[in-house]
């Protein structure tokens, strides 16, 4: 029987919640290049913090599922738009026919160290073994996370427009809760 997606995810976040504990468990897991989810609108929830140990990732994508920021009811704004390990970039992309967003790009191994304590050892060791280094820390997140730069893809939506703002031809329609932006032309 070949396994679904959800069933794929559902055992990669409950190995990655153990890597901090057991670096053994999250040895085949924290060599994953790609991770590919886009179109499987079943799949809900925030990205797992535990992802922040993937120190091999070059990919990943998640766009056309319902993942989002939220674990409540999507009509409430998120706390923290983003996981741990990911940040705004200080430029924006465009992300339909009159909006842009800014992009999602990873924190420096030190800067997601200090945002994501819990995994901070299992996340520092990742880095050194992605590096052939036995020292902790030593060095970039990867050659993919940092060195050649990661590409997280994922809606605009996941992160609730937080960032997003529409062209000059279009004004900004938010809805009640400043969850979600619609941009209709002038």
């Amino acid at each position: 029987m070949k396994p679904d997606t959800a069933s794929i995810l559902l055992a990669l976040c409950l190995t990655l919640s153990l890597c901090h504990v057991d670096h053994f468990m999250c040895s085949y897991a924290a060599s994953l290049e790609e991770l590919v989810l886009a179109g499987n609108p079943a799949l809900e929830g925030p990205i797992p913090d535990g992802m922040a140990t993937l120190a091999f990732l070059k990919t990943a994508d998640i766009t056309g599922t319902s993942m989002n920021c939220s674990t409540s009811p999507s009509t409430k704004a998120c706390a923290q738009p983003l996981p741990c390990f990911l940040q705004f970039a200080g430029y924006q992309v465009p992300m339909g026919s009159d909006q842009r967003c800014s992009a999602v790009v990873p924190k420096t191994p030190q800067q997601a160290a200090r945002s994501c304590p819990q995994f901070a050892n299992g996340l520092l060791a990742a880095n050194a073994a992605a590096r052939g280094s036995e020292l902790p820390g030593a060095g970039l997140m990867g050659a993919g996370m940092q060195g050649m730069g990661a590409q997280w893809k994922m809606d605009s939506s996941y992160y609730q427009q937080a960032t997003c703002q529409c062209g000059a031809d279009s004004i900004e329609l938010w809805n009640p809760t400043r969850t979600a932006l619609r941009c209709q032309p002038r």
